[in-house]
């Protein structure tokens, strides 16, 4: 995804505009303070947090440009057990 989705300007049109967007690069095998705290068992991960910074929605695994893209929209109102407001999933981290 490094290569083939992040540097897409789709994407980056996309998340830049919907998400505050971090990233890590994580190699397997050797874990950091955050990947243990945020109990990262998979590459790439990528967990989308509410405004309060609490985590509501997380997947493992590699997608494609459109995929990506139609996840990141489904997030945007994303209200899971979790997330009771009415508040848009403004924060993601991807490792």
């Amino acid at each position: 995804m490094e290569r083939n989705v992040f540097t897409k300007k789709e994407v980056g049109d996309f998340f830049n505009k919907n998400y505050v967007m971090l990233y890590f690069h994580l190699i397997k095998g050797k874990h950091t303070p955050f990947s243990k705290k945020s109990n990262i068992s998979g590459y790439p991960t990528h967990i989308y947090y509410n405004p309060d910074g609490k985590e509501i929605k997380r997947t493992c695994g590699g997608m494609g440009v459109e995929g990506f893209i139609d996840y990141g929209k489904r997030m945007l109102n994303y209200k899971g057990k979790e997330e009771k407001k009415e508040e848009k999933a403004v924060k993601m981290i991807s490792f």
